[in-house]
């Protein structure tokens, strides 16, 4: 599952209002998804070690994204 489909599950069940920039950061969040999965193990090692930098104001639900992106990975 992608982090997009489950930030649009929890929209639909009504736990999570619609956000467009959490909408947006979904989106980028599901891209890395994909490349960290298309890429063996052993190559996972030997690349350079990249991160993830989510700026916005408080309570916007940087925490809450990234966390679900966490548990999806």
């Amino acid at each position: 599952m992608l982090p997009s489909e489950l930030f649009q599950k929890n929209i639909n069940n009504n736990a999570w209002e619609k956000n467009p920039a959490q909408h947006k950061l979904m989106q980028q969040l599901d891209a890395y998804t994909k490349y960290l999965n298309a890429n063996s193990i052993l190559k996972k090692y030997r690349r350079k070690k990249h991160g993830i930098y989510v700026w916005g104001s408080v309570g916007s639900g940087k925490t809450t994204m990234l966390n679900m992106f966490y548990d999806l990975c």
